[in-house]
């Protein structure tokens, strides 16, 4: 009876004994798993909040001497793609001139952005900021040109601003975004794109000229906008309508009557060599209280989850748990537990060896 005893205590411990091992490895695991996971969403928000931009060093912020009777001042730039970029120039010596910008993107594509005169009195020709926004990532080419009676010195800066859409519109979740788009443009461009939309749902759409131009061209620039939903039918938004100059934006909201593809149709016409135009379409609210079929499987879903969650079987958990580990935690778990349950084999045969009696055990 004392044999048989022993031998119900060894078995019962060496099961704790498995038991223990394989649910602190697992947790272990998960913590790990967790560690990691902070590690890579705390990356991810960094990356998100702060975004690719040059380094301050590579943007000038100093002042420049131009000679008389005309000068220029050229250097590259790399810009990020869907950024304002603040272009400040001032008369810094009593004198006065005329400036001229010009940008040339990556591809070579020309931008005459400012021509004015400057003078240091009157002080409201003394200074000016110019935006720019960008169309495409790279180094992008200033050109700063000066016609002046006498030697003058301005100071140059440049600096990046914000992303494009938050100059209209307040940081928003990423989820919210359907489309946040730019595109450099000529007269004539047409834009076709293919979207998904929900049904009953409100979404603004922004449309917005992010480059300016310089007051000696003409500055108008229209578009006509037409949006097809997946049943083929057209709406008509704008036909030959004014865009918003460069310190503004024109705004739409469209409410969907079905979900699926929308195909948007886009023609802008301008009077210069290009423009930048961006667009963004936003999620704003459920129109009506109808929810979509794919939140009911979801919801559906999620109740099986729940009823899950209240079934407590120990077993399949731990027999889970342990699947659920990495093939190399697996097998060192294995050989662990292995190890431990070949020791006490041995140690009950060398018992029972030493048995005279060989009662069972």
């Amino acid at each position: 009876m004392v044999i048989k005893k022993h031998k119900s205590i060894i078995i019962v411990s060496v099961g704790l004994l498995i038991l223990i091992c394989l649910l602190n490895v697992n947790r272990l695991y998960k913590i790990n798993i967790i560690d990691a996971n902070y590690e890579l969403n705390d990356n991810q928000d960094i990356f998100i909040n702060n975004a690719p931009m040059a380094s301050d060093s590579q943007f000038p912020d100093k002042v420049h001497t131009f000679l008389a009777p005309s000068d220029n001042l050229t250097f590259s730039a790399p810009l990020e793609k869907g950024f304002y970029y603040y272009i400040t120039i001032e008369i810094v010596t009593p004198h006065n001139c005329t400036m001229k910008i010009n940008i040339l993107d990556p591809d070579g594509c020309n931008f005459n952005i400012f021509d004015s005169n400057m003078s240091y009195y009157p002080s409201g020709l003394r200074d000016f900021e110019i935006p720019f926004g960008t169309a495409m990532s790279g180094n992008h080419v200033f050109n700063f040109s000066v016609e002046a009676v006498r030697t003058l010195n301005i100071h140059v800066k440049i600096e990046q601003g914000p992303h494009c859409i938050y100059k209209y519109v307040a940081p928003l979740d990423n989820n919210s975004f359907i489309q946040d788009d730019y595109r450099r443009v000529e007269n004539g461009t047409n834009v076709i794109q293919e979207i998904v939309l929900e049904t009953d749902i409100m979404y603004y759409f922004y449309i917005y000229r992010t480059s300016p131009i310089t007051i000696l061209e003409d500055n108008t620039v229209t578009m006509d906008y037409f949006i097809k939903d997946k049943n083929q039918v057209e709406f008509i938004i704008y036909v030959n309508d004014k865009l918003a100059d460069i310190d503004g934006f024109t705004k739409f909201v469209f409410g969907t009557a079905v979900g699926g593809v929308y195909t948007l149709n886009i023609t802008i016409w301008c009077e210069v060599e290009h423009v930048n135009i961006g667009q963004a379409i936003v999620t704003e609210y459920n129109i009506s209280e109808q929810i979509p079929f794919h939140n009911n499987t979801s919801d559906a879903n999620a109740s099986d989850t729940d009823s899950d969650a209240g079934d407590t079987d120990p077993f399949r958990d731990l027999w889970n748990s342990t699947m659920s580990l990495p093939t190399e935690w697996t097998i060192g778990t294995l050989i662990f537990v292995g190890g431990i349950s070949g020791t006490l084999i041995i140690l009950i045969i060398n018992h029972r060896k030493k048995n005279p009696v060989h009662l069972d055990l």
